[in-house]
């Protein structure tokens, strides 16, 4: 009988504590003062060294920044790391600016075939790192849930994402809530919706949308229905 297990790493600040799903691996938990710093490529070297086992890792509501999202980046980016290894990756309010987000769907589109949730909420991704990420789905990527609420997309992002998305049979959920797609990009995803085959949740809540926006994602949710 197979006994294989799902380990999960949550780092807050100070601290860092890996958590596993099954007893068939033994516990471990590493613990780091506020002082201890790895950055950059080392950072990433440090991740595939030491949690070899890790699929889930948990970053949020850390002030990363741009080095800390470069970090990540690189630890992403499968060709210089062939060995890649999360499923899961929470990025979620870590001050990761524009410059970042770009940086992540770069490495992503390098050749990632391992990741498959990732969440980039409460960020300041805005509406260049939107359509770098509608260029990376529109490669047909592996990613199955992304999470860009709350980065100051606008209709511009809306549209880039929109296009990639048209052509992507394999995210099954997008959730763009809070972000000001109004109008124009409410329509452009109603356009998506009508060629897209993969999605099965999209929130768009709190996106200043009119009503000419929902008459087109309806159209759009019955055309690809059918």
């Amino acid at each position: 009988m197979s006994n294989k297990s799902t380990s999960r790493l949550t780092v807050a600040s100070g601290s860092t504590r890996q958590e596993q799903s099954s007893s068939s691996w033994p516990s471990a938990a590493v613990s780091t003062n506020s002082s201890s710093r790895v950055q950059g490529s080392t950072a990433s070297k440090e991740f595939v060294t030491i949690y070899p086992g890790m699929s889930e890792l948990d970053l949020g509501h850390n002030p990363l920044g741009i080095v800390g999202a470069k970090a990540v980046a690189d630890l992403l980016n499968s060709a210089q790391h062939p060995g890649q290894f999360l499923v899961s990756l929470n990025l979620s309010k870590c001050n990761i600016p524009e410059a970042g987000g770009l940086a992540i769907a770069a490495s992503l589109q390098a050749g990632n075939l391992k990741l498959r949730r990732l969440s980039l909420s409460n960020n300041a991704l805005g509406n260049k790192s939107a359509i770098a990420f509608g260029e990376l789905l529109e490669s047909s990527h592996t990613l199955k849930e992304l999470d860009l609420s709350w980065n100051q997309i606008k209709a511009e992002g809306a549209r880039g994402l929109a296009c990639g998305l048209a052509a992507n049979a394999t995210l099954s959920q997008l959730i763009l809530c809070w972000n000001g797609l109004e109008t124009s990009g409410g329509a452009a995803l109603g356009d998506m919706l009508a060629l897209n085959m993969g999605l099965k949740l999209l929130d768009l809540s709190h996106c200043r949308l009119g009503p000419e926006a929902c008459l087109m994602l309806g159209e759009g949710i019955k055309v690809g229905a059918q």
